[in-house]
């Protein structure tokens, strides 16, 4: 026991030891801070430094400039590849010419119309464009067929109108042979109102027996009983047991009126 409380006094003692050397010390001004940390580092903080960015508006003749060496390129790539040598002659002429905003101006519209011109070759086709041998075949058909529709237009018109005056013709002469059948003046004798030999008798019920009607209506087998309040349904002796007359079956069967039944 007193071994632990001396050791517990021991650590009070060093505690308390730290705090006021702790209390009794004064800390360091912002100044002496700021002498010390300049002095370790031997620069100024970071903070305080003020760099302008190295950055640079491009201005309008540069834009002119990268613009005229990019349809220079185009054209150079729209060519033929025969007159290389002439091109790369222009080109240079070009590039070594004065920036003169008139002659640049002029030079960068007549770039335009003939970029233009060239894509206008490449996907539509020149003036002296030419369709191939399956094209040309189905251009021709086309025209075939047109000539055709256009030549039998009016066959076709005078057929229709054939087709209507015969359906006209035969309306009008069955309703004067009707006319003409229905009136008793005109001396013509008819037999409808004579019945054409003997009318048959009404098929009865017994007619329409289906053998499927004599199976039980359970397992198919032969019917030997008719129960009258389960509409009229057969049973062979077995389902009907169990069905009606069985412990298992319900209490509302065993009251149902059944007859014998006989093919």
């Amino acid at each position: 026991m007193s071994s632990g409380k001396s050791s517990n006094d021991d650590f009070i003692n060093r505690i308390n030891k730290l705090l006021d050397n702790n209390n009794d010390k004064e800390l360091p001004s912002d100044d002496n801070l700021a002498r010390r940390f300049k002095e370790v580092f031997d620069t100024n903080p970071l903070v305080n430094e003020s760099k302008k960015p190295n950055y640079n508006i491009p201005t309008s003749d540069a834009d002119k400039e990268v613009e005229q060496y990019l349809l220079e390129a185009e054209l150079l790539q729209a060519g033929d590849g025969d007159d290389d040598d002439d091109d790369d002659d222009y080109l240079a002429d070009i590039l070594n010419s004065s920036h003169d905003k008139a002659t640049t101006d002029t030079l960068v519209t007549a770039q335009h119309g003939t970029a233009l011109k060239a894509w206008q070759d490449t996907f539509l086709g020149g003036d002296d464009t030419t369709l191939d041998d399956q094209g040309q075949a189905l251009l021709d058909e086309l025209k075939d067929q047109a000539a055709v529709e256009s030549k039998y237009a009016s066959f076709e018109q005078q057929r229709d109108d054939a087709l209507e005056q015969r359906y006209l013709a035969l309306k009008k002469e069955g309703t004067a042979l009707l006319k003409d059948n229905g009136d008793g003046s005109s001396g013509v004798t008819t037999n409808n109102t004579v019945p054409h030999g003997r009318i048959p008798k009404p098929l009865a019920m017994t007619d329409l027996h289906d053998e499927m009607d004599d199976w039980c209506c359970v397992c198919n087998e032969d019917a030997t009983v008719e129960c009258e309040d389960c509409d009229h349904d057969r049973f062979c002796n077995q389902c009907f047991y169990e069905g009606h007359q069985s412990d298992t079956a319900d209490y509302g069967f065993s009251k149902h009126r059944a007859k014998n039944y006989n093919k």
